[in-house]
């Protein structure tokens, strides 16, 4: 079976919690950590510890950032796995015994524009990015296709009291890797956030995509977030998901760890 693009979204989706465009110009830099795990359709799991280190800058109408990971992929020996983005194109899930590679992964870049529509009075944001996956991991260890991928999302922010509602919507050009022939593909996010306690807020998402092979099961996911503030420069991220179709992992957990200057 195939794991595409996924959980690529959810690492980040605990920093969104709050529209971006609302903060002053500053400098952010974070560290986060996801863990997967699923047998994508086989017999025996396919794991993934995925560690970016987060960078970017913020003004009141644009957002820069820039993700450095490193990666680890555990998986049986005659499996096909291939990583990019956090999350694994599974061709083949296989059997036999377990062979673990690990090095620098795909380098991804984004820029935002904020509120290219606004309506304050309805508490409406849409932003629009555009998003670059440099093929720098080692694609013959399978930690990337070794293509660059590109693409174009929006993002609505709808205020309701106290609750925010996310959603998102973005297309993806993606390069093919010698062997496969990957498709272009819609993918998109929906979910929201509430206050639980005074600097504390809880959140559910539902990632989709299209099927990056053909004749797969499209990747759905659904992960529950929380997001803590430390103080006023610091915020503490946390989600798990739960796969809901043979594309996705069976189940992952993350954290991220954001400051900013």
């Amino acid at each position: 079976m195939v794991a595409e693009r996924g959980c690529g979204i959810a690492l980040l989706a605990g920093l969104l919690f709050v529209h971006p465009a609302m903060a002053e110009g500053t400098f952010r830099v974070g560290l986060g950590a996801q863990y997967t795990s699923g047998e994508y359709g086989g017999d025996e799991d396919i794991d993934q510890l995925y560690i970016p280190l987060l960078l970017g800058y913020d003004t009141q109408r644009l957002g820069v950032r820039l993700t450095i990971p490193y990666l680890r992929v555990g998986a049986p020996a005659q499996a096909s796995v291939i990583s990019r983005d956090g999350s694994r194109i599974v061709v083949e899930p296989g059997a036999g015994a377990r062979d673990t590679d690990s090095g620098l992964g795909d380098v991804g870049a984004s820029l935002t524009l904020y509120d290219v529509y606004a309506a304050p009075t309805r508490g409406l944001f849409v932003d629009l990015t555009g998003r670059v996956k440099l093929g720098t991991a080692d694609e013959a260890k399978g930690l990337g296709t070794g293509e660059t991928d590109y693409a174009l999302e929006f993002s609505a922010y709808k205020r309701l009291g106290r609750a925010l509602g996310v959603a998102t919507l973005g297309y993806e050009l993606n390069g093919d890797p010698p062997g496969l022939d990957l498709q272009d593909v819609w993918y998109g996010s929906l979910g929201g956030s509430v206050p639980w306690t005074e600097r504390t807020r809880a959140g559910v998402f539902l990632d989709f995509s299209q099927s990056l092979l053909p004749g797969r099961d499209e990747p759905l996911e659904l992960s529950f977030h929380l997001r803590r503030e430390l103080d006023s420069k610091r915020r503490l991220s946390a989600f798990i998901l739960t796969g809901l179709s043979d594309s996705s992992p069976d189940w992952g957990t993350g954290l991220a760890f954001i400051s900013r200057f």
